[in-house]
């Protein structure tokens, strides 16, 4: 099985980039105790006040597909559904090398 990266791109409801990045803030201490999270961390575009881009990897898809989920993700999404202006795009990866 090989590792498995993400890059999310999530846009806010216009004037809520922050309330949305606190949401996830306040979650990334349980995704990263999850099983096979190698790397979970949020990035702001410079150029677009309300874009957030979320670079993921994971030791298995598998381990992926539980994160997603999980309660504390059921519960972000039902948290911040007025925050985000649209649904997120999400661009599957897998390393170039071992």
């Amino acid at each position: 099985m090989s590792k498995l990266s993400l890059v999310v791109e999530m846009r806010a409801a216009s004037g809520q980039r922050q309330a949305l990045v606190k949401e996830f803030l306040d979650v990334l201490p349980d995704i990263h105790a999850e099983d096979g999270c190698e790397l979970y961390s949020l990035h702001l575009a410079k150029e677009d006040p309300d874009l957030i881009v979320i670079m993921e990897q994971w030791a298995t898809a598998e381990a992926q597909e539980v994160h997603a989920r999980t309660e504390h993700m059921n519960a972000l999404r039902e948290r911040t559904t007025h925050l985000r202006s649209d649904s997120a795009s999400l661009l599957h990866c897998e390393p170039a090398q071992d």
